[in-house]
């Protein structure tokens, strides 16, 4: 088997991957104890998914509701938490609606809403912002290899999914009275200029890759982070709105890193985590066939 090149990812990693989590240094842990090599991310989060044929090709929601599937709603980004496109049933009333416009079913905010404490916001609006760096890279890369490859296509689907994942994040924002850090839509345009740094490194012109197994690793590399940062995020709040919210987007994130490196093996590389522990990987592997 071949081990596939991993430079790029690596570079990025140790030069600025833990710049952009610098809201949690301090905060006891997080990624500055990680590189450190202090410790890996330990947290039992065990929550996988069943075998459906969505989970087996990462194209699912948390609600194991395949994107483009029931609901087409699901692909734009605009279903409520029942996958009603919004608009439509489930989608009037008196819903909070993020900037996307989606609305996800919490209700009102009103004097009953705790406050968050700035951990909770500060991991709610980097989530936002991280989901949309996801959603950004993996346009980027279908339209790299879509017309080359049709098994690029993973990129498409988990970007749809990726977008939902934004939504449910501004939904929150929006329900907890937060400034949504995303004031653009547009590809790469972030206000944490360290994400727009990671995607910048994360979306180089196609030649520069080696092969379409390496923007598959990218892929990989993004899930693990994603499940590492959900995990903390998960883990610092009491509120059972995010809590509900984290573990949903944990349960997709394990799937889209199962179709990532599904893609790697199937093309004979065997694709090693940066961010989350080998004995983690293989739990989340071996979970879907």
């Amino acid at each position: 088997m071949k081990i596939v090149s991993i430079a790029l990812v690596t570079a990025f990693v140790v030069s600025e991957f833990t710049l952009a989590h610098g809201r949690l240094f301090g905060k006891g842990g997080g990624l500055r104890n990680f590189f450190s090599g202090r410790g890996r991310n330990t947290n039992n989060e065990n929550e996988l998914l069943g075998q459906t044929d969505c989970t087996r090709e990462g194209t699912c929601d948390g609600n194991q509701n395949r994107v483009g599937g029931q609901g087409d709603c699901a692909r734009d980004g605009t279903c409520d938490g029942n996958q009603n496109r919004v608009g439509g049933q489930g989608g009037g009333g008196d819903c909070v609606r993020s900037g996307d416009g989606t609305c996800l079913g919490l209700g009102v905010a009103g004097p009953d809403v705790v406050p968050l404490t700035d951990v909770e916001r500060d991991e709610l609006l980097f989530m936002r912002q991280e989901e949309k760096m996801a959603r950004d890279v993996y346009r980027y890369h279908y339209r790299c290899w879509g017309e080359l490859y049709p098994t690029a296509i993973v990129f498409d689907r988990i970007a749809d999914s990726e977008q939902q994942h934004m939504g449910r994040m501004g939904e929150l924002i929006t329900y907890y009275s937060l400034v949504d850090p995303v004031t653009s839509n547009d590809e790469g345009n972030f206000t944490d200029t360290t994400l727009t740094k990671m995607y910048e490194d994360l979306t180089k012109n196609c030649n520069e890759y080696e092969s379409l197994m390496e923007a598959f690793e990218v892929g990989a590399f993004i899930e693990e982070t994603d499940i590492f940062d959900l995990r903390l995020a998960k883990n610092a709040t009491v509120q059972a709105p995010l809590e509900r919210a984290y573990g949903s987007l944990l349960k997709a994130s394990y799937n889209h890193y199962n179709a990532f490196v599904r893609q790697i093996k199937a093309q004979g590389g065997t694709y090693v985590p940066r961010v989350i522990s080998a004995g983690d990987s293989e739990a989340i592997l071996g979970n879907t066939p």
